[in-house]
């Protein structure tokens, strides 16, 4: 078992500082020989997961996500993105700039050749379906059940499989030289349609605007144009996203509160968007 101390031996790095630490990995900022400013992010137990997404970053080179230059099932080293995020745009009130830019960043990514190893979208949000509905709180149960149906139409009528980031939000995305790139990827293969679920919830500090049905169809509308994506097919993942995030946390017997808010929200914002198209 390789440590995070031969790691940093074997990649040769300096001027290690800590960066971060969450529930799913420990982050340092260093400095590469051949790399310049590098971070180093090894995985904990609980965010196993993400070594399908380095295996995506690293099949990416660069497009649309941060460039990988060494990774194993653990730990990757990849480039040091300076920022800011898009998460920053939004705080300024660019919120419509920052939905274009990662429209954009999604299309890179969505062109990057599938690598083996990465999760079906199926199999990712399974929580979705196995979760006892007695878990979640009353309000929320017939919500969960239609975003089941949702989600059973939409897996049966699915595209063509892209690569897909998996958790493409505003703070997920950073500024860098070399433009916009994300990080944390899942790396998932599926509907292209999923890729920008998350971000109708997102960012986080800002849930008055995730809570604005009006701002989940302006963002629908951004993301259909600049993807080429059917606007109503990007309002039933989002509200698919959210329905899941609430089995995720009811498993993990997490707080539930915010997603009980968005829940209704995100409902409302699809039966909008089918009921304008329709006219």
């Amino acid at each position: 078992m390789t440590s995070t101390e031969d790691r940093m031996r074997l990649w040769r790095l300096a001027d290690i500082r800590p960066l971060a630490q969450t529930p799913t990995s420990r982050l340092w900022r260093a400095r590469s020989p051949d790399h310049g400013e590098v971070v180093l992010k090894v995985l904990t137990p609980y965010g196993s997961e993400e070594r399908h997404g380095f295996r995506l970053m690293a099949a990416s080179a660069g497009r649309g996500m941060a460039r990988v230059f060494e990774c194993d099932d653990e730990a990757c080293l990849m480039e040091y993105l300076p920022g800011p995020s898009l998460g920053e745009l939004v705080r300024q009130d660019r919120d419509e700039e920052a939905a274009r830019l990662l429209a954009r960043v999604a299309a890179e990514i969505r062109g990057v050749p599938v690598p083996k190893g990465l999760i079906p979208l199926e199999s990712y949000l399974a929580a979705l379906v196995r979760t006892d509905l007695c878990l979640l709180p009353v309000a929320a149960r017939p919500h969960l059940a239609e975003a089941r149906a949702v989600a059973a139409v939409l897996f049966a009528d699915a595209p063509q499989p892209v690569a897909l980031h998996g958790d493409l939000h505003h703070d997920n995305i950073f500024h860098s030289p070399g433009g916009w790139r994300a990080i944390d990827a899942k790396g998932l293969v599926g509907d292209a349609a999923f890729e920008p679920a998350n971000s109708f919830r997102n960012p986080w500090d800002r849930q008055n605007l995730a809570r604005d049905p009006a701002r989940a169809l302006r963002l629908a509308e951004i993301y259909a144009e600049g993807l080429g994506l059917d606007r109503g097919r990007l309002l039933d993942w989002a509200f698919v996203q959210v329905a899941v995030s609430m089995a995720w946390f009811a498993e993990d017997q997490g707080k539930l509160d915010d997603d009980l808010a968005l829940l209704p929200v995100m409902a409302a914002a699809r039966q909008i968007g089918r009921a304008t198209a329709l006219r």
